[in-house]
């Protein structure tokens, strides 16, 4: 009865574990797609995928990953898989694919190859739709880019420096008006040094650390032949100013 019963047991198990995977293939909020190992052809794929690109579950079936719409204009796919065989591991942080209907999307697709019962190999694809986030960086990027060219094009001299008195960065109108012949050679001074004396400056970052923003402030800087030059200094805080 002993020996009757393991096997059962065992079978009951393995199909409870297939049944929990299933499970979390089938309501996973990331794209699963189930390629053979040795054919790159798709074996399976989750309800998610179908949804996010648009292509029926009998479109994805038997089709060679590379075949496939989304990833039959990208030319290093089947290199890719070839890499993939050889290392069971790949990873794309933002790949680009299209939609049945030519929506463009953003997805991170990360592949490991698995051994399964029986000496069969299967590669999983997981697909994740970074889309919003890709989009939000590069919102984020545009307005960066916008900031620096209006800071290089500012005509009143701007300079980022961090409160210790270090130079960050400068725009080309300061480095003019100190005397620099570029903006490399004044990144070369120390701030503090532009300054008349040392004690003008720590009267500045003291009013700027109890303030924590100045709006107007006049002062005297030294130019590179040593004569003063008066700016008007505003809007500043601990790390920026200009």
């Amino acid at each position: 009865m002993q020996e009757e019963t393991e096997p059962q047991h065992s079978e009951e198990a393995l199909r409870a574990s297939e049944l929990r995977y299933r499970r979390l293939f089938e309501t996973a909020k990331d794209g699963i797609l189930i390629l053979d190992a040795q054919t790159g052809q798709i074996t399976d794929v989750n309800p998610f995928l179908v949804n996010l690109l648009g292509y029926s579950y009998d479109e994805f079936i038997g089709t060679p990953l590379w075949e496939i719409g989304p990833f039959k204009d990208i030319k290093e796919c089947k290199l890719a898989f070839l890499e993939l065989q050889e290392k069971e591991y790949i990873r794309y942080e933002s790949l680009p694919l299209e939609t049945k209907d030519g929506r463009s999307i953003a997805v991170e697709f990360v592949s490991n190859v698995y051994g399964l019962s029986g000496g069969t190999r299967v590669i999983q694809c997981n697909i994740r739709d970074i889309t919003k986030r890709k989009q939000a960086e590069d919102t984020r990027h545009r307005s960066d880019e916008e900031t620096r060219r209006f800071f290089e094009a500012n005509p009143a001299g701007s300079y980022v420096a961090s409160p210790d008195g270090r130079l960050i960065t400068c725009n080309s109108a300061f480095a003019r008006m100190l005397g620099f012949a570029s903006v490399e050679e004044a990144l070369k001074v120390d701030l503090v040094s532009l300054y008349p004396d040392r004690a003008s400056r720590d009267v500045f970052l003291g009013r700027l650390k109890e303030k924590g923003r100045l709006e107007h402030n006049e002062a005297e800087l030294r130019r590179k032949d040593g004569s003063l030059v008066r700016r008007g200094e505003r809007r500043r805080n601990l790390r920026r100013a200009g």
